[in-house]
């Protein structure tokens, strides 16, 4: 066959489908791994990728996907052998008639903060994975089923490092429309594409349509080719075994629909047979990729929001204040390792109006890598807004795009040969922007032409590695009105030029001011002439009101909001103040008033502590969390008072929320974390435990290994005041219930990912009501639905929030 890249874009090409169910129909034991059989069965495996070539394939996946250390490790397999056997058979079943692409699942994991395997740690059990798939031979990479999209950079990260194949990536999303970690496709296909796959798709997770609804996300903001494997419908459980109800024909409906939103690769994953893939192949024979125009602009997200900066878009609010530059407290907090500051800093600059925050930690004499480190792991703990990670040291900023996720910036690469060198590979590495600097050995050029020129030569080089336009925000540079109105001009015609070529811009404002008095009047006049002149972002206080009148208005008078309607709400409660001289809703925007800034200093005195507590659990702050519940009990409440009046109705609030879709996974982990943290406080302080909610045994049942969701559970369960027994994974039925009757349990919690273990549920939902333990059964999981539940005698719930409700209900009801 020709290169695999050569096809891509000139025909609709065709991917497999499901591997495990079709091994399961085949005698695979659901206890067994399907990995296990390239040793054991390899003509099973065999078999299964020649059926999908007869069907039309021409992309054949290896029986690799949950073949990575930690993974196979619960197996006892062998992480070399196993890889290089299922290469050995794909490559056998394929000869010239399609490409083999080496699977690699997700670890089963969570990295930090979410979890506790660390990025470094993560991309070792790829890299080991992923050596083994290339030393085989294989055609090109595809990364599926990931929910996170830091998982995804770390295998990036290796993949590059280990070879220069074609790499397919794949995410997974729920009906609700985003993956596991609360990621929309937007932030998935921002995040992902800047990390220059050859291809960028979904796979799994929920349903047909829900595919193409991700799918047509996707489209619009990626040039890169897109795939999609969806599961063939959602499972229901028949005679024991899960069936995926989509037909043949069903889903090359949704192949045509696919390929008509984007796709250039459709496939199938989960339950989907070569009688799908054939249906598949037939239906888009002929057929080429439709052309597609992405969204222009510089496009930036965290793991649950995205921001896209240029002219045809919203004004990008950079918030600034995380700097201890001229901040004494902030830098002495941060010198000793403490980030209260930081964090606060972070909520209230989102709370304000940032839709992006600077995070700069150079406080002088201290290790600023450490500092970067330990800042942005707590940055990411309190704001889901994308991030440009600032400092003059490219080693710190390596730190900072490490450890966040989404497609942050580096602020910033001046056009200087040493800088360039090291930084623009650095971005590109990680899926980052940048923000090109126009300052040269020399320093800031005086005149227009000679910023551009630096801003031109940056571009070039940043070519070299991949980067384009729309990865780089240009800086021409904002000098002080104290060296002469002048450098202003020119800063203003640069800016004029950047927005003629359609070229991103941003600013740091508050440097015009620098050294002169009233620098909020100058600031934001020169804020106003600056957007009149193209200015797309800056670097801002967020706390400065008459900032962002600045940015309503200016928005309104040049910029997208032609009718004024964000600032006609913003304005509405002061409607009648607007013909007044400095009227408007901005009391401290008048002349001659400097912006009011926030006070550093804590004291919950003022707020009291039951608030401290409540804000310290929503925005997942242990430290403050547990010095509020230590005050609280310190002043006479007692432990059930605080469990009962704060603890469980704010937990419950926070799922709530997760509901209403206003907060997502990484919230919920962190608050639940919180949570704990003070139930440690609480049972410090009494000799005996609180009588329990109820007492829940959980596991994850026989056969399957996943347990992210059933951890998440257990940890929601305990925040409520449930006294939970946690077996693991892959618990025998027999053990569960012999638990059960040893603690008496109420409540028996099951879990599974996997289609194949889903009927380990039922055996043990009846061993339960044979032993008469009273225990009433909860299930959940990826493939488990309300049918599936109520068809066992269970109840059911779809994820962590939800569990803690049912799990109230199952107890209050009556036997």
């Amino acid at each position: 066959m020709r290169p695999f890249l050569e096809a891509l874009g000139e025909e609709i090409i065709v991917a497999d489908g499901a591997t495990g169910t079709l091994l399961m129909a085949q005698g695979l034991p659901s206890d067994s791994p399907p990995e296990e059989w390239n040793l054991s069965r390899p003509e099973k495996v065999r078999d299964v990728h020649r059926s999908y070539l007869e069907a039309g394939a021409r992309i054949l996946t290896t029986n690799t996907l949950n073949a990575n250390p930690l993974r196979l490790s619960e197996w006892k397999l062998d992480v070399s052998e196993t890889n290089r056997r299922a290469v050995q058979i794909a490559l056998e079943a394929a000869g010239d008639a399609a490409w083999v692409f080496g699977s690699v699942g997700p670890l089963g994991e969570f990295i930090v903060p979410l979890g506790e395997v660390s990025f470094e740690d993560a991309r070792a059990a790829f890299r080991e994975q992923v050596l083994c798939l290339v030393q085989a031979g294989v055609h090109g990479l595809i990364f599926e089923t990931i929910s996170d999209v830091k998982e995804m950079r770390a295998l990036f990260t290796v993949a590059r490092e280990v070879c220069s194949l074609p790499v397919i990536a794949q995410m997974s999303f729920g009906t609700d429309g985003r993956t596991v970690t609360g990621s929309p496709p937007e932030a998935v296909s921002i995040s992902v594409s800047s990390l220059r796959p050859s291809v960028v798709g979904a796979n799994c997770g929920a349903g047909l349509d829900d595919t193409v609804r991700v799918i047509e996300k996707f489209a619009s903001l990626t040039s890169i080719p897109i795939i999609a494997q969806p599961n063939a419908g959602i499972p229901v459980l028949e005679n024991d075994r899960p069936v995926f109800p989509a037909t043949p024909d069903e889903m090359a409906g949704t192949a045509t629909r696919l390929v008509e939103a984007g796709a250039a690769i459709v496939g199938g994953c989960c339950g989907s047979t070569p009688e799908h893939i054939r249906a598949v192949s037939a239906t888009v024979a002929g057929r080429k990729p439709v052309a597609r125009t992405a969204e222009r602009g510089v496009k930036l997200c965290s793991r649950t929001r995205w921001v896209i900066a240029g002219e045809s878009r919203p004004f990008v609010v950079i918030g600034e204040r995380i700097n201890p530059s001229r901040r004494r407290t902030l830098s002495g907090e941060l010198s000793q390792g403490a980030t209260r500051l930081l964090r606060q800093e972070a909520v209230r600059q989102v709370e304000r109006g940032a839709h992006c925050l600077d995070l700069n930690v150079s406080v002088p004499d201290a290790d600023e890598v450490t500092l970067m480190e330990t800042g942005s792991k707590a940055l990411e703990r309190v704001s889901d807004v994308p991030v440009f990670v600032d400092s003059p040291d490219p080693a710190v900023i390596e730190v900072g795009l490490r450890s966040l996720p989404g497609k942050c910036v580096v602020n910033s690469v001046p056009c200087q040969s040493k800088k360039m060198e090291v930084l623009l590979p650095m971005a590109a590495r990680f899926g980052a922007a940048i923000v090109a600097l126009a300052v040269g050995e020399k320093g800031v050029a005086e005149d227009s032409s000679a910023r551009i020129e630096m801003l031109e030569r940056i571009l070039e080089e940043a070519k070299k590695h991949g980067l384009g336009v729309d990865d780089i925000l240009f800086d021409p540079a904002a000098h002080t009105l104290a060296v002469g109105p002048e450098q202003v001009r020119e800063t203003l015609e640069s800016l004029r030029i950047l927005r003629s070529r359609g070229w991103t811009s941003v600013l740091g404002v508050s440097n015009v001011s620098h050294g002169m008095p009233g620098r909020s009047l100058i600031n934001a006049s020169f804020l106003a002439m600056a957007m009149e002149a193209g200015l797309d972002a800056a670097f801002l206080n967020p706390f400065d009101e008459r900032i962002g009148d600045t940015v309503l208005a200016s928005s309104a008078l040049v910029r997208d909001d032609r009718l004024g309607k964000r600032f006609s709400a913003a304005f509405a409660s002061a409607a009648g103040e607007m013909s007044t001289a400095g009227g408007g809703p901005s009391s401290a925007a008048r002349p001659g008033r400097e912006p009011p800034v926030p006070d550093d200093s804590f004291r919950p005195e003022e707020v009291g502590p039951e608030e401290v507590l409540r804000q310290s659990l929503l925005q997942g702050e242990k430290e403050d969390a547990t010095r509020a519940a230590e005050l609280l009990l310190d002043k006479g409440m007692n432990v059930s008072q605080l469990v009962e009046n704060i603890l469980v109705p704010t937990m419950r609030g926070i799922g709530e929320r997760f509901e209403k879709g206003e907060l997502f996974l990484p919230h919920i982990v962190l608050s639940a974390e919180a949570a704990q943290a003070v139930f440690g406080v609480l049972m410090s302080q009494r000799k005996t435990a609180p009588t329990p909610r109820g007492v829940v045994v959980i596991a994850t049942v026989e056969g399957d290994v996943h347990d992210i969701g059933k951890n998440l559970v257990a940890m929601m369960l305990r925040t409520h005041g449930y006294e939970v027994f946690d077996l693991g994974k892959s618990v025998p039925a027999d053990d569960v219930v012999e638990k059960a009757e040893e603690v008496k349990a109420q409540i028996v919690a099951l879990s599974a990912l996997l289609t194949t273990t889903m009927p380990r549920m039922g055996e043990t939902a009846e061993l339960l009501r044979a032993r008469k333990t009273g225990a009433k059964v909860l299930v959940g999981g990826a493939p488990v639905s309300e049918t599936f539940a109520k068809r066992i005698g269970a109840a059911y719930s779809p994820n962590a929030v939800e569990a803690v409700r049912r799990a109230d209900e199952l107890v209050a009801a009556k036997p």
